[in-house]
């Protein structure tokens, strides 16, 4: 998966580059780059998707057999923990979207 991840991230430095050096004017290169910025895996190659849902798949399964190894007690901790940063991302989306509206013109 390390190597796919690496040839993916040039893939992408590459699709970038040549979306930059080929902008003309902000008409046409700021559509173009909010598209590639929403849909930048859509030419990832079926190698890389296939892998990466083996890793997912693999990993998720860790995650359960870890958690079916937990006392209750660190179970409570771990869930204790999670709503934390479920909390914290909910106030960074909050931020941005302040943020977002209010660089709007």
């Amino acid at each position: 998966m390390t190597e796919l991840r690496q040839q993916d991230r040039i893939r992408r430095q590459r699709e970038f580059l040549a979306l930059v050096e080929g902008r003309t004017d902000l008409q046409t290169f700021a559509p173009r780059l909010k598209d590639w910025l929403l849909d930048w895996d859509r030419t990832r190659s079926p190698e890389y998707e296939a892998e990466l849902a083996r890793f997912v798949d693999a990993s998720s399964k860790a995650y359960v057999a870890t958690y079916d190894l937990l006392t209750p007690e660190q179970r409570n901790h771990a869930s204790e923990r999670l709503q934390r940063y479920t909390q914290a991302f909910r106030e960074l989306a909050q931020e941005a979207s302040k943020t977002t509206v209010a660089a709007q013109p």
